[in-house]
């Protein structure tokens, strides 16, 4: 049965509540996920708005800064992570609601307003009662680039369906430029398109997501690279300890087993015992295509050396976890459609679940582990009048963005700082013009490690070394 598509205005009058319900439940999954996960990674998106932005992520040929771009007229850094944590939350929310308006319109029935409530609730409850809360936090809030630019791709989607061409070719190369791997899902939707017998219909958009994708690598590989390996470097040789290092990382610190077991064990005793209308085949092949997506992308993606170079973290595998959750809840929301004693029982379930998980008491930026670790390298630069850091990277960051808070934001002189490199030799300049001694604060990191960092980003030797009482720092002068 074909996909129903209603115009815009249709649209807008069936999906709004769920849209507003998406925007105003955010902060709350921020406030309960972001003050114990929150690490430099996402505090570089609001230096990076506030500071300078750069085409990339700095110090990366990858992941286009289209959020820190968006955001940059928001110039106080702490309303800008603000405003980077809650669309990232809402980004997430939103895509799971767009998962459950397109199920809903591949199942061929009337897209009523209690269906898609009954299917929104459950998408957002099993990862809930699925995955751990840092895995949570890296994919609903962290600003990885999974929810925003598959969000991107589903409206794309959707503008294509209704001949908007030339939106639909925008916000594909903003999808791209976040995410590049989502060129691997065309092969999927042109199988499934062929299937259905429109394949003819969505060649078009296919080339537009290659074109997308050539571009962006253009732009990648002619781009300043600063990176210790490049992302699209294959390593097919350390493919087998990767994926065993993937498997005990997604058994350890993404999901929790036993959740997803007695889920999946409730979901089909209650299909064996109650009337269950069968699922629709256009919704099945689209569920077992979305699962094989998630299922080739890990593979291929265990066989790129800057992800074995990192260990090959769950959190560059969210399309493999989220694939199988997303078909769980689709099988228990099938259950309501049978049973309709279970309709506004499991919808209340499902919203309990989220109360339970997201309320708590609201938590300012103070109370984040990563500002609170932070705060002794904040203190010494402010005692030393220190203009530069170097060392730790998951330290120094967030000491920046205190800093940046305060009105007196050092530069990272190390790493991923080397974005502002012309900027921090200009700063040395000045200060060494001025008859000023540079001074950077070498923090939890060997002297020689940080004198190399400096040597990188400055060009210069930093051999005065004076070692300060606290443990793990020390202050470098040229």
């Amino acid at each position: 049965m074909q996909p129903l598509t209603p115009s815009w205005r249709e649209t807008l009058a069936q999906r709004w509540p769920l849209w507003l319900a998406c925007v105003l439940a955010a902060p709350l999954l921020v406030n309960r996920l972001a003050p114990a996960f929150l690490d430099a990674d996402t505090v570089l998106l609001a230096l990076m708005s506030t500071q300078k932005v750069t085409l990339f992520y700095w110090g990366q040929d990858r992941y286009a800064n289209v959020l820190p771009l968006l955001l940059s007229p928001v110039w106080d850094v702490a309303c800008n992570l603000a405003a980077h944590l809650w669309l990232d939350a809402a980004a997430w929310l939103l895509l799971l609601e767009a998962v459950s308006d397109l199920a809903l319109q591949l199942t061929g029935q009337p897209p009523t307003r209690a269906r898609r409530v009954r299917l929104f609730a459950m998408l957002v409850a099993v990862p809930l009662l699925v995955l751990r809360p840092f895995a949570l936090y890296q994919f609903a809030v962290a600003g990885q680039p999974y929810a925003l630019s598959f969000c991107l791709l589903l409206l794309a989607g959707a503008l294509w369906r209704r001949r908007a061409r030339v939106a639909c070719a925008l916000v594909l190369v903003a999808a791209l430029g976040i995410n590049p791997s989502l060129v691997l899902t065309v092969p999927a939707l042109m199988a499934f398109q062929a299937w259905r017998g429109q394949a003819r219909a969505w060649l078009g958009f296919a080339a537009l997501v290659g074109l997308a994708f050539g571009l962006w690598t253009v732009l990648s590989r002619t781009y300043p690279l600063h990176s210790p390996s490049s992302y699209l470097e294959l390593a097919p040789r350390g493919f087998v300890s990767a994926l065993l290092v993937s498997v005990a990382d997604i058994r350890n610190h993404a999901i929790f087993p036993r959740n997803f077991i007695g889920l999946s064990l409730l979901a089909a005793l209650l299909w064996w015992r109650l009337p269950v209308p069968p699922v629709p085949r256009a919704l099945a092949v689209a569920v077992v295509l979305a699962m094989t997506v998630g299922f080739v992308m890990w593979l291929f993606f265990l066989t790129n050396r800057w992800v074995q170079d990192n260990n090959a973290v769950f959190r560059y595998f969210m399309p493999l976890l989220m694939a199988p959750l997303l078909a769980l809840a689709v099988a228990l929301a099938r259950v309501a459609d049978g049973v309709p004693r279970l309709r506004s029982g499991l919808a209340c379930v499902c919203l309990a679940v989220f109360l339970l998980f997201a309320l708590r008491p609201p938590r300012p930026f103070a109370d984040y582990h990563a500002f609170a670790a932070a705060a002794p390298t904040v203190q010494l630069v402010q005692e030393h009048h220190v203009r530069y850091l170097a060392g730790d990277y998951w330290t120094v960051w967030p000491a920046i963005f205190t800093l940046q808070r305060a009105g007196t934001p050092p530069f990272g002189a190390f790493s991923r700082g080397i974005a502002l490199q012309a900027e921090i030799v200009a700063a040395l300049a000045a200060d060494r013009a001025a008859g000023r001694t540079p001074t950077v604060l070498c923090v939890h990191k060997p002297v020689p490690t940080c004198q190399e960092q400096l040597r990188k980003v400055t060009g210069l030797e930093w051999p005065r070394v004076e070692p300060l009482p606290q443990a793990e720092f020390a202050l470098l002068r040229l």
